[in-house]
Protein backbone atom coordinates (compact mmCIF):
# COMPACT_ATOMS: atom_id res chain seq x y z
CA UNK A 1 0.00 0.00 0.00
CA UNK A 2 3.00 2.43 1.38
CA UNK A 3 4.48 1.89 -2.16
CA UNK A 4 1.07 2.76 -4.23
CA UNK A 5 0.91 5.71 -2.29
CA UNK A 6 4.39 6.57 -3.04
CA UNK A 7 4.25 5.67 -6.61
CA UNK A 8 1.15 7.90 -7.32
CA UNK A 9 2.52 11.07 -4.97
CA UNK A 10 5.52 11.00 -7.38
CA UNK A 11 3.38 10.36 -10.19
CA UNK A 12 1.55 13.66 -9.38
CA UNK A 13 4.54 15.62 -8.23
CA UNK A 14 5.89 15.12 -11.67
CA UNK A 15 2.64 15.98 -13.91
CA UNK A 16 2.35 19.02 -11.81
CA UNK A 17 6.29 19.74 -12.21
CA UNK A 18 5.94 19.34 -16.08
CA UNK A 19 2.50 21.19 -16.56
CA UNK A 20 4.21 23.99 -14.45
CA UNK A 21 7.23 24.19 -17.76
CA UNK A 22 4.46 23.61 -19.98
CA UNK A 23 2.94 27.10 -19.22
CA UNK A 24 6.33 29.06 -18.62
CA UNK A 25 7.29 27.91 -21.97
CA UNK A 26 3.90 28.55 -23.77
CA UNK A 27 3.84 32.35 -21.50
CA UNK A 28 7.42 33.19 -23.08
CA UNK A 29 6.73 32.22 -26.28
CA UNK A 30 3.43 34.38 -26.53
CA UNK A 31 4.95 37.00 -24.44
CA UNK A 32 8.22 37.45 -26.88
CA UNK A 33 5.18 37.44 -30.29
CA UNK A 34 3.02 40.37 -28.26
CA UNK A 35 6.20 42.28 -27.20
CA UNK A 36 7.83 41.64 -30.77
CA UNK A 37 4.32 42.66 -32.41
CA UNK A 38 3.69 45.55 -30.39
CA UNK A 39 7.32 47.41 -30.12
CA UNK A 40 7.11 50.68 -31.49
CA UNK A 41 9.58 52.98 -31.45
CA UNK A 42 9.30 56.74 -30.98
CA UNK A 43 12.26 59.34 -31.85
CA UNK A 44 12.78 63.10 -32.98
CA UNK A 45 14.31 63.81 -35.92
CA UNK A 46 14.15 67.54 -36.73
CA UNK A 47 11.45 68.66 -34.46
CA UNK A 48 8.96 65.47 -36.05
CA UNK A 49 8.23 63.08 -33.30
CA UNK A 50 7.77 59.95 -35.41
CA UNK A 51 5.97 57.17 -33.58
CA UNK A 52 6.70 53.95 -35.76
CA UNK A 53 7.32 49.95 -35.51
CA UNK A 54 10.39 49.53 -37.49
CA UNK A 55 10.52 46.05 -38.91
CA UNK A 56 7.36 44.36 -40.77
CA UNK A 57 7.87 40.43 -40.90
CA UNK A 58 5.46 38.61 -41.25
CA UNK A 59 4.02 35.64 -44.15
CA UNK A 60 2.04 36.82 -47.03
CA UNK A 61 -1.41 36.15 -47.65
CA UNK A 62 -2.45 35.50 -51.09
CA UNK A 63 -5.39 38.04 -51.18
CA UNK A 64 -7.52 40.15 -53.45
CA UNK A 65 -6.74 43.87 -53.24
CA UNK A 66 -9.99 44.32 -51.05
CA UNK A 67 -8.85 41.64 -48.77
CA UNK A 68 -5.57 42.99 -48.96
CA UNK A 69 -7.37 46.13 -47.42
CA UNK A 70 -8.77 44.59 -44.61
CA UNK A 71 -5.51 42.84 -43.43
CA UNK A 72 -3.62 43.93 -40.40
CA UNK A 73 -0.52 46.93 -40.72
CA UNK A 74 1.70 47.99 -39.24
CA UNK A 75 1.29 52.27 -38.15
CA UNK A 76 3.78 55.11 -38.47
CA UNK A 77 2.48 58.06 -36.49
CA UNK A 78 4.44 61.65 -37.58
CA UNK A 79 4.02 65.00 -35.68
CA UNK A 80 5.39 67.93 -36.89
CA UNK A 81 6.46 70.42 -33.75
CA UNK A 82 8.46 72.23 -36.41
CA UNK A 83 7.40 76.07 -36.87
CA UNK A 84 6.78 75.77 -40.69
CA UNK A 85 5.06 73.47 -42.64
CA UNK A 86 7.85 70.39 -43.53
CA UNK A 87 8.23 67.28 -46.26
CA UNK A 88 9.39 63.32 -45.41
CA UNK A 89 8.81 60.48 -47.23
CA UNK A 90 7.88 56.69 -46.41
CA UNK A 91 10.58 54.53 -46.84
CA UNK A 92 10.15 50.60 -47.51
CA UNK A 93 13.83 48.74 -46.74
CA UNK A 94 14.06 44.91 -47.93
CA UNK A 95 16.04 42.93 -46.03
CA UNK A 96 15.57 39.91 -47.45
CA UNK A 97 12.37 38.76 -49.63
CA UNK A 98 11.09 37.82 -52.34
CA UNK A 99 9.90 41.06 -54.11
CA UNK A 100 7.86 39.62 -56.77
CA UNK A 101 4.16 39.40 -56.83
CA UNK A 102 4.22 41.80 -53.26
CA UNK A 103 1.46 44.29 -53.11
CA UNK A 104 1.26 47.62 -50.92
CA UNK A 105 -1.35 50.01 -49.42
CA UNK A 106 -0.36 52.88 -47.38
CA UNK A 107 -3.36 54.66 -46.23
CA UNK A 108 -5.98 53.10 -47.46
CA UNK A 109 -5.07 55.15 -50.69
CA UNK A 110 -2.29 53.70 -52.72
CA UNK A 111 -2.56 50.11 -53.66
CA UNK A 112 0.45 49.19 -56.00
CA UNK A 113 3.21 46.17 -56.68
CA UNK A 114 6.22 46.72 -54.48
CA UNK A 115 8.31 46.79 -57.45
CA UNK A 116 6.08 50.04 -59.21
CA UNK A 117 7.35 52.46 -56.32
CA UNK A 118 10.33 54.31 -56.73
CA UNK A 119 13.55 52.88 -55.87
CA UNK A 120 16.58 54.94 -54.08
CA UNK A 121 19.48 53.24 -52.42
CA UNK A 122 17.69 50.17 -51.72
CA UNK A 123 15.04 51.99 -50.07
CA UNK A 124 11.35 51.72 -51.89
CA UNK A 125 9.78 55.11 -51.68
CA UNK A 126 5.95 54.72 -50.38
CA UNK A 127 5.66 58.27 -50.78
CA UNK A 128 6.44 61.90 -50.16
CA UNK A 129 3.91 64.30 -47.75
CA UNK A 130 4.04 67.39 -46.63
CA UNK A 131 2.82 68.44 -42.91
CA UNK A 132 1.87 71.78 -41.21
CA UNK A 133 3.35 73.27 -38.31
CA UNK A 134 1.44 71.34 -34.75
CA UNK A 135 0.03 68.38 -36.79
CA UNK A 136 0.04 64.90 -37.10
CA UNK A 137 -0.15 62.00 -40.09
CA UNK A 138 -0.57 58.68 -39.12
CA UNK A 139 -0.23 56.24 -41.93
CA UNK A 140 -0.86 52.40 -42.54
CA UNK A 141 1.56 50.24 -44.50
CA UNK A 142 -0.28 46.97 -45.61
CA UNK A 143 1.45 44.23 -47.68
CA UNK A 144 -0.32 41.13 -49.04
CA UNK A 145 0.64 38.69 -51.95
CA UNK A 146 -1.34 38.86 -55.44
CA UNK A 147 -4.03 36.25 -55.49
CA UNK A 148 -2.87 35.15 -58.63
CA UNK A 149 0.36 34.67 -57.46
CA UNK A 150 2.51 31.30 -58.74
CA UNK A 151 4.55 31.77 -55.31
CA UNK A 152 3.19 29.59 -52.95
CA UNK A 153 4.34 31.33 -49.99
CA UNK A 154 6.28 34.89 -49.86
CA UNK A 155 8.31 35.92 -46.07
CA UNK A 156 8.83 39.25 -45.93
CA UNK A 157 11.47 41.31 -43.45
CA UNK A 158 11.19 45.33 -44.10
CA UNK A 159 12.27 48.35 -42.37
CA UNK A 160 10.59 51.08 -42.25
CA UNK A 161 12.11 54.66 -42.05
CA UNK A 162 10.88 58.09 -42.25
CA UNK A 163 13.58 60.89 -43.85
CA UNK A 164 12.87 64.81 -43.12
CA UNK A 165 13.36 66.31 -46.12
CA UNK A 166 15.43 69.41 -46.31
CA UNK A 167 13.70 72.51 -47.10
Amino acid sequence: MKAINKSLVITIISAIFFTIIFIAIVALIVRKVVIEESIYNTYQDQKFMIDLNPKISKTLDKLSDIEGLNSSYSHINITNNNKNKRKYQILLTPINSDEKDIRVSLSNTLIKDLSSFDKNNNNYILGEFSLESGYSNIHQIRSWQKKDSNIDKIEINFKVKVNILKE
